[in-house]
């Protein structure tokens, strides 16, 4: 920042008021001169208020329980599929090597719990068909084959 010379003119500061009142201009120039200089000065030696610190660390935000919990309950899923995947293989090795590939949650259990219905309707439905089909082959036709070919040859 420039400094004024102590000499200033008049001309300079025409658009400036004085900034206390006094009978005399050159009373007045040096009163403005030493209060604009411990302006300047005041500016000079002005320290910074804002704070370029870095901020704190808080340990909570840091941490991430939340992911570190999940990852958690995602390892102990891993292992639990591990441990049994050993216990499989172990079982196969000091078997005679066959593979149990059937369900056994339903080895004793019917394929579904109306089966049985299923079944005796069935059943009830064949009977039925099986005696309308007698009923049908013990019935004489109504129709003449010889009065239907007259019918026709008629037209």
């Amino acid at each position: 920042v420039a400094q004024l010379p102590e000499n200033r003119t008049q001309s300079m500061f025409r658009a400036t008021q004085p900034l206390q009142a006094s009978s005399s201009k050159l009373l007045q120039e040096r009163w403005d001169s030493s209060i604009y200089r411990s302006h300047r000065e005041r500016v000079k030696n002005a320290r910074t208020t804002v704070s370029n610190k870095v901020t704190r660390d808080y340990s909570h935000i840091r941490t991430k329980a939340k992911k570190r919990q999940e990852e958690e309950r995602r390892y102990v899923e891993i292992e639990k599929g591990n441990r049994r995947l050993v216990e499989q293989m172990t079982h196969i090795m000091y078997s005679k090597g066959r593979v149990d590939h059937f369900n056994e949650q339903y080895v004793n259990h019917p394929p579904s719990l109306s089966y049985e219905k299923r079944k005796r309707d069935a059943a009830r439905v064949e009977r039925e068909n099986a005696t309308m089909i007698k009923r049908l082959g013990e019935q004489k036709g109504c129709y003449s084959n010889v009065k239907l070919v007259r019918y026709r040859t008629s037209y």
